[in-house]
């Protein structure tokens, strides 16, 4: 009875302060690349999403139990990635059975599995074979290992097999101009033209990101690896003659003329069950399996506690999403090497990885630290 209480008065507080409407409701005009029902008719239990909020975390507010974000997500198909929900836009919420926290006594490993699995079916197939499940035998913990921005943000990596002239075979389109002659960068909520490729065409309604070559390293004899810094996303608005008019969606960093437009595929946030940081002073990595730590993000000095870095190794040496890295620093007087943190791989091509820094001890220089795979 207890219980019932708390969740009536749960439920009451959401519907007067989170957004719910009951009654019939008539969603405001406001900028959105989807394309949502625009009313609802009585009775229909609406949320309009707030910036900040994501799917993962109103399946939490709403239902008590994050992993039930595909229960919103099948309700609103207007919605194309469930990664990427908007400001302003509308979502049906209908109610489900509440499910408690992850116990061996309470929520049996099946109905984690069943979770998981609702999640791969809805999503687009995901680059990593699998995704990590809770341990329902003991009480987990389960963390995003990244956010949405994190993702957005994130430096990758491109092979190509010469160092010049990649960009027309890699890349959909260059951006080429602004909506202001005397405009040196754009940004929300600026329009940019950008020239298609012949290898890789422009689509109208189609999202790009905006990304820019910042690092290239040799991998192997004819094998390089571009490191590219995503900067934003456009949504293409039409194209004609070759030259598409795109609009800013996101921006993190400010565009210029000759940064590229690419089409990238879903990259699914890696979860952390029960994640630990294995400190210690007397740790002693394996040499033979030390990685270069390529570059920071914004081509940063030194890395710390939230940091992104592109290492060496990729899923052709075993790295992949979800997987734990530990940074180490060679002492300068002596054959020694201390612990400095950890991160986690949040994706990789065949021979480099993207990796968000999620717990770290002291100051990361770049050039200085190794990664080992935990």
């Amino acid at each position: 009875m207890k219980i019932r209480k708390k969740v009536l008065f749960f439920a009451m507080f959401l519907m007067i302060f989170a957004g719910m409407s009951y009654a019939e409701i008539t969603v405001e005009k406001h900028w959105t690349p989807y394309n949502p029902p625009t009313s609802y008719p009585d009775g229909t239990k609406v949320y309009i999403i707030v910036k900040g909020d994501t799917l993962w975390d109103l399946a939490g507010k709403f239902f008590n139990n994050p992993y039930l974000w595909p229960k919103i997500w099948e309700k609103n198909k207007y919605i194309t990635d469930p990664h990427w929900i908007y400001p302003g836009d509308p979502l049906v919420i209908e109610e489900v059975e509440t499910v408690k926290e992850a116990k061996a006594e309470t929520q049996p490993e099946q109905e984690v599995k069943e979770f998981q699995e609702e999640k791969e079916e809805k999503v687009e197939e995901p680059t990593h074979k699998e995704i990590q499940q809770v341990n329902s035998k003991e009480e987990a913990k389960v963390t995003e290992s990244a956010t949405v921005a994190d993702i957005k943000n994130a430096m990758y990596s491109i092979t190509v097999d010469s160092p010049k002239d990649y960009e027309a075979k890699s890349f959909n389109g260059v951006v080429v101009e602004g909506d202001e002659d005397e405009q040196l960068t754009f940004a929300v909520p600026d329009v940019i033209y950008a020239k298609e490729f012949a290898d890789g065409k422009l689509v109208a309604n189609e999202t790009y990101a905006v990304v820019r070559p910042e690092k290239v390293v040799k991998v192997e004899k004819d094998k390089y690896v571009v490191i590219l810094q995503r900067l934003a996303d456009v949504k293409v608005l039409c194209v004609n003659d070759g030259i598409a008019t795109a609009k800013f969606i996101y921006s993190s960093h400010p565009v210029e003329r000759g940064d590229f437009l690419v089409k990238l595929e879903y990259e699914p946030i890696p979860l952390m069950v029960d994640y630990k940081p294995k400190t210690g002073d007397c740790q002693i990595p394996d040499r033979a399996k030390m990685l270069k730590i390529y570059m920071a993000k914004d081509k940063a000095y030194h890395a710390g506690q939230g940091s992104t870095v592109v290492i060496e190794g990729g899923e052709k040496g075993g790295l992949n999403a979800g997987d734990i890295v530990q940074f180490f620093r060679k002492l300068k007087h002596i054959d020694r090497y201390i612990y400095l943190g950890e991160g986690v791989v949040l994706f990789s091509n065949d021979y480099t990885s993207t990796v968000k820094v999620v717990y770290s001890e002291k100051e990361m220089p770049v050039e200085e630290t190794v990664a080992v795979k935990r």
